[in-house]
């Protein structure tokens, strides 16, 4: 599902997990993009059960024993494989700077979930930290397909812009300050703007969610 809404000039899409499934779906989002005139900014969630899987992982890490830790590992390991995977028949020859990235993240996965390990009990703000991430993957490799069909497009990750306020019931969006850097990072969009969703900073630098759907 897509929805717009004009903002000076620009339209705003949001595309959902079921939406950027696979890499067949991914296609198919970029096909709608650049089939419309239009600049944009582009929302995106993590490919379908990422989040999910992600949340399961973290919980593992907190578990006791070597089954806790083997199948963090396993979980890890599968979701790598499904994003190179997807790099690999959406961009073709041309992966191998999206394949270094993803691998970079699945690198700083690996350390937070160690790091969960270490730690036992859950911890609210790594579990935020880790049930973002897929976000940032799906984001990359939108905005990399548009690029490869010869797109004027950048990525924007909405954690160095977008400061919230949690609470009990959702965050806040601090608006002058988002709006303040927002100008700062991008001072001029791209034709297409494609931006990780879900994922925000609190006002002293933590990174935060916005809150399951």
């Amino acid at each position: 599902m897509t929805s717009a809404t004009t903002v000076s000039q620009m339209i705003a899409h949001k595309f959902g997990g079921s939406s950027v499934a696979d890499p067949q779906r991914i296609g198919r989002v970029v096909d709608i993009l650049l089939e419309r005139d239009e600049r944009q900014v582009v929302v995106v969630s993590a490919m379908r059960g990422v989040t999910d899987a992600l949340i399961d992982a973290t919980h593992a890490a907190a578990s006791d024993g070597s089954a806790g830790e083997q199948r963090w590992h396993a979980m890890a390991n599968e979701l790598e494989r499904k994003h190179l995977d997807a790099a690999t028949v959406l961009l073709g020859a041309s992966s191998s700077t999206t394949h270094e990235e993803l691998r970079d993240g699945f690198v700083e996965l690996r350390e937070l979930l160690h790091a969960q390990s270490r730690i036992g009990a859950v911890s609210p703000d790594l579990l935020k930290l880790i049930a973002g991430l897929g976000e940032s993957w799906s984001s990359r490799l939108v905005d990399a397909t548009l690029r490869a069909r010869g797109a004027d497009s950048q990525r924007l990750d909405a954690r160095e812009v977008l400061v919230v306020e949690p609470s009990d019931l959702g965050a806040t969006v601090h608006w002058h300050e988002s709006a303040q850097r927002l100008a700062e990072i991008l001072p001029e969009p791209s034709k297409h703007t494609i931006v990780p969703g879900f994922v925000a900073r609190t006002k002293d630098g933590r990174v935060t969610n916005l809150g399951r759907n």
